[in-house]
């Protein structure tokens, strides 16, 4: 009776011990699966990854030695979307265990990405300090592999990106000019001086009218800039693309201006995120300046899966806003004698509208010169209204400090959606910088 009493003891001992050791295995087993899917299907559902979503599933099984565990692989895609499920299963068999002899291990997982609708505006700062140390150079390769980052793949579907470049001030291009109700007295450049008003609001500015002179105040470096506070009609905005070589293509092509005023930069940047600008840009959208995409956009505060951005990089701090002296013709005397001291042709008077056009206003002496219109404190205000508007309607606000001095930082640092929306760089960091940014735009979701 002892021995078979013993024997059940040493039996069940056994049969124990062949149950936890047949678990742990199986964990094991089951845990390692596991880790190999989260990763193959993250990867596959990549809207990055060029090769095709099963492909990468297998390969990553393979290299871990479990191409023959992999039981299936779903991959369902869209527009702006990439869903990737797989499931693995193994036979383990069990130690001192009469039945069951195997146990099955299963392991599953699934990856999204979703690319949602995207709407982004690019503001970039071409003022003339830009030019100093080359500092244009690695902003452009900055914002090249940023354009290939968020409009590659897939997410071209779903993504739009404006190009706000500024200088003095922000030229939104010829056709939007007039569309906006700007009383033009010169056709060389399309900017419109923007009253306080119009930074109450976030809408394209319906409360201004003036344009801004043809000048230059600082001095001008034509190897890198053109002439002008109000930047060219090459250098206008570029509203809703999503054709990557086109902006890649004018970003390489950007040329230089006078001024800083990141203010108006941050205004329009704001406004092609607005869906009360719809009506305004259908006259560019009519000239064919906007890609098919960008049509109907932009989307509405709260559409849903819809997601807005700003990226507003600088190398420097807001300044005042000037404008020159004098336009027009005007007699400094009125003798009706021609060819006075200072005339810059044989008429009676002076031609300051030749003259602003040709002679940086720092240079006139006292012929001409420029008179400041707004300083650089009710600038500064206006930014800030901006940028909180902005973020009131649930823009994302990234903003980049490229070799800035310290109180320019400070205003990329307030105007950020926080801290860590905040870049403080230099030229070698710049890339990171964009392709960071880029990245979290782009950011992965796994689920299981």
């Amino acid at each position: 009776m002892l021995i078979v009493w013993n024997f059940f003891m040493i039996f069940g001992i056994l049969l124990a011990v062949g149950i936890g050791i047949s678990v742990q295995m199986a964990e094991q087993r089951r845990s390692s699966m596991q880790a190999v899917l989260d990763g193959a299907v993250l990867a596959a559902a990549d809207l990055d990854q060029l090769r095709e979503p099963k492909s990468v599933v297998e390969d990553y099984m393979a290299r871990a030695g479990m191409t023959d565990f992999l039981k299936s692989t779903n991959v369902e895609s869209g527009i702006n979307f990439r869903t990737v499920g797989a499931v693995a299963e193994a036979e383990l068999k069990t130690f001192f265990m009469v039945t069951p002899e195997t146990w099955g291990v299963v392991a599953a997982a699934e990856a999204n990405e979703t690319v949602e609708n995207v709407e982004i505006s690019l503001v970039l700062d071409i003022s003339g300090s830009m030019r100093f140390g080359d500092r244009i150079t690695p902003l452009r390769n900055a914002a090249k592999d940023f354009i290939d980052l968020v409009l590659m793949g897939d997410k071209v579907d779903g993504t739009t990106v404006s190009i706000v470049p500024y200088a003095g001030a922000v030229n939104p291009g010829a056709l939007m000019f007039d569309e906006l109700g700007g009383v033009r007295v010169h056709d060389d450049s399309s900017c419109i001086f923007l009253e306080d008003a119009d930074f109450t609001h976030s809408g394209m500015p319906y409360q201004s009218t003036s344009q801004i002179p043809h000048f230059h105040k600082w001095d001008i470096d034509w190897n890198h800039m053109d002439w002008g506070w109000c930047p060219s009609e090459f250098m206008r905005i570029r509203p809703l693309q999503n054709d990557a070589t086109y902006l890649k293509t004018f970003i390489d092509a950007m040329r230089l201006h006078d001024g800083t005023g990141t203010m108006f930069g941050m205004k329009y940047g704001l406004a092609l995120l607005d869906p009360a600008s719809r009506d305004e840009l259908d006259v560019v959208e009519a000239a064919g300046e906007i890609s098919d995409l960008g049509k109907n956009r932009p989307l509405n505060w709260d559409e849903p899966s819809t997601s807005k951005f700003i990226v507003l990089m600088t190398d420097g701090k807001i300044t005042d806003q000037f404008q020159p002296k004098h336009v027009g013709f005007r007699d400094p005397d009125d003798d009706d004698e021609d060819n006075e001291d200072g005339d810059v042709d044989d008429i009676d008077g002076i031609d300051h509208d030749k003259l602003n056009a040709e002679r940086e206003t720092n240079r006139q002496g006292s012929i001409g010169g420029d008179k400041r219109v707004k300083a650089r404190s009710q600038n500064l205000s206006n930014f800030y209204n901006v940028c909180n508007k902005a973020k009131a309607n649930g823009v994302t606000v990234f903003t980049i400090a490229y070799e800035a001095p310290a109180d320019a930082a400070e205003e990329m640092r307030n105007c950020a959606s926080s801290t860590t929306h905040f870049y403080e760089v230099s030229q070698l960091e710049i890339e990171a910088a964009f392709s960071s940014i880029a990245r979290q735009i782009n950011k992965l979701r796994l689920t299981q």
